[in-house]
C-alpha cells in the first residue's frame, strides 16, 4: 500500500498481513542481516502501528464489519488472535531495532488482550478463567485455534518482555483450556470441534392467532443473555425470520403459522442445557409446541447436513407468562461443529484445523507444564490414525502437526509414527 503496509492487488489490507511480513523480514534478517532489511522491518512496523487506534489506553488494529468475507465478522471488532500476534512480532522488531516506540506500541497492543467483551475488547472471563477471543461474538465463540495460538503468542511476549501480567494471563488461560477440552472432544468420530457455538434453525407453532413474543433471548448458563431482538442478521446472529414476524417494541408478532429464528448455540454451558426463553402474549391460553432443525456431520461441509424438524417441547402457555424451553446437549452436541476436510490441498481433501490442536496443545503443554494438554494432544493424535480404517474419512488427509507450511500426511503414516 502507499503507506508502505503489505496489502493485495484490489486494494485489501487485511489486519493480520503485517504480522507475516514482519515475521519473514525478522526471518531473512537473521540468516544475513542488512540495512535494507532493516528499513524494510521499520517501513512495515511503522505502517501497523499507524493504522491502529486508540482504545481504552490499548493499541488496536480495528476489522471492519464485512459479513460477505464470513458471517462471524457481523460487527466493527478487533481479533484476540491478531493482537496477540503484533504484541510479540512488534517487540521483537523493536529489539531489533532498538526502537523503544515500537517496544511501548507492543505493550499497549498485548494491552488490549485485557479488555473485557463487555467493554468491546477480546477477553472473555468465564468460570474457569480468561479466554481470548480470536473474534469476539455473542455468545463467546470459543473457537480453539484462535484461542491456542493466541495463547503461545502470549507466552512468548511474556519471555521477551518479562511481563508478569502476560505470564499470568497465559497460565490463568491456559488452566481454564485445559478445563474446558473435553467438551471439544467427538470421540464417535475421532475428531475435535472447531469451536464450541454453532447456529441452527428453531420454530414456535402457536395454536393460534394473534400472539407475539416479547424479550425473547437465547440463555446460556454461564454466559450473558443473548436477546434475540432483530429480524435479519448473518448466521452468526440469533434473529426471527422476517417473513413470519412483523417488529414490535421489545418483541415480535407472529404473522405466519409459525416463527422461524435463527438462534446461535453453545456447548459451554454442558452439562447444563440452553435455552430458549420469551414473554407470551396472545388472548387467551394456548398449546404451543417448539422445534429444532437439525443435522448430522459430513466431513465435506462445514455446516450440519440433512436437516430435520424435531420437536423440543409441547407445552400450554398462559397470557403474560415466561416460557423458557430447554435445549439439552444431545442437540448443542450436533449444532457446535467438528473440524472438517473442506479445505483443498494439491487436489486433496484435507482437515486443517484438528492438526493445529494437536500441535498447538503440544506447544502449551511444554511452555505451561500441563500435562492434560499433552494427554489431549496425544489422543487427538491417536485420532488421525484411526481416520485410516474408518470409511467416514476414506482417502482424506491431514495437515502434517509436526512440518512447516501446508504438508499433507496420510492418516497411515500417523499410526506408524505412533507405533
Amino acid at each position: 500500500m502507499s503507506d508502505g503496509y503489505p496489502g493485495r492487488d484490489d486494494g485489501w489490507a487485511h489486519p493480520i498481513y503485517g504480522v507475516y511480513v514482519l515475521r519473514d523480514y525478522l526471518r531473512q534478517h537473521d540468516t544475513a542481516p542488512n540495512e535494507k532489511l532493516e528499513e524494510a522491518l521499520k517501513t512495515v512496523a511503522y505502517a501497523t502501528i499507524n493504522r491502529m487506534e486508540d482504545y481504552k489506553g490499548a493499541l488496536v488494529f480495528w476489522y471492519d464489519a464485512a459479513p460477505e468475507r464470513g458471517g462471524r465478522l457481523y460487527h466493527k471488532h478487533y481479533s484476540g488472535l491478531t493482537q496477540s500476534y503484533y504484541a510479540e512480532i512488534l517487540y521483537r522488531v523493536g529489539e531489533r531495532l532498538n526502537d523503544p516506540t515500537l517496544i511501548d506500541a507492543a505493550d499497549r497492543v498485548f494491552e488490549s488482550l485485557t479488555i473485557p467483551v463487555e467493554e468491546g475488547g477480546v477477553l472473555h472471563n468465564s468460570a474457569h478463567g480468561p479466554v481470548i477471543a480470536e473474534v469476539p461474538q455473542e455468545p463467546n465463540s470459543w473457537i480453539l485455534n484462535g484461542w491456542q495460538s493466541a495463547l503461545e503468542s502470549v507466552h512468548r511476549y511474556a519471555e521477551i518482555s518479562d511481563s508478569d501480567k502476560a505470564q499470568e494471563l497465559f497460565e490463568e488461560s491456559t488452566e481454564a483450556m485445559a478445563a474446558m477440552l473435553h467438551l471439544y472432544d467427538v470421540a464417535d468420530l475421532a475428531n475435535s470441534r472447531y469451536g464450541l457455538t454453532g447456529f441452527v434453525y428453531l420454530r414456535i407453532n402457536p395454536a393460534g392467532s394473534g400472539v407475539s413474543l416479547k424479550n425473547t433471548a437465547i440463555e446460556i448458563p454461564g454466559e450473558p443473555s443473548v436477546p434475540v431482538e432483530s429480524t435479519e442478521g448473518s448466521r452468526w446472529q440469533s434473529y426471527f425470520f422476517e417473513g413470519d414476524t412483523t417488529p414490535m417494541e421489545n418483541g415480535v408478532e407472529i404473522t405466519g403459522s409459525s416463527a422461524r429464528l435463527n438462534a446461535v448455540l453453545s456447548m459451554a454451558s454442558a452439562p447444563e442445557s440452553n435455552r430458549l426463553e420469551f414473554d407470551f402474549n396472545a388472548s387467551t391460553t394456548m398449546e404451543i409446541t417448539v422445534d429444532i432443525y437439525v443435522g448430522s456431520y459430513d466431513p465435506l461441509s462445514s455446516a450440519p447436513v440433512d436437516a430435520e424438524w424435531v420437536q423440543l417441547a409441547k407445552l400450554t402457555a398462559t397470557p403474560g407468562e415466561r416460557v423458557s424451553i430447554d435445549i439439552p446437549v444431545e442437540f448443542l452436541d450436533k449444532v457446535a461443529y467438528p473440524t472438517n476436510f473442506v479445505k483443498q490441498i494439491s487436489g486433496e481433501q484435507v482437515n486443517v484445523y484438528h492438526s493445529i490442536h494437536v500441535m498447538r496443545l503440544r506447544q502449551l503443554a511444554d511452555a505451561s507444564g500441563t500435562e492434560e494438554l499433552r494427554d489431549w494432544a496425544d489422543l487427538w493424535e491417536g485420532y488421525i490414525c484411526r481416520w485410516a480404517g474408518m470409511k467416514l474419512y476414506d482417502d482424506y488427509k491431514a495437515r502434517d502437526y509436526k512440518a512447516v507450511g501446508e504438508q499433507l500426511i496420510d492418516p497411515q503414516e500417523v499410526c506408524s509414527r505412533l507405533e
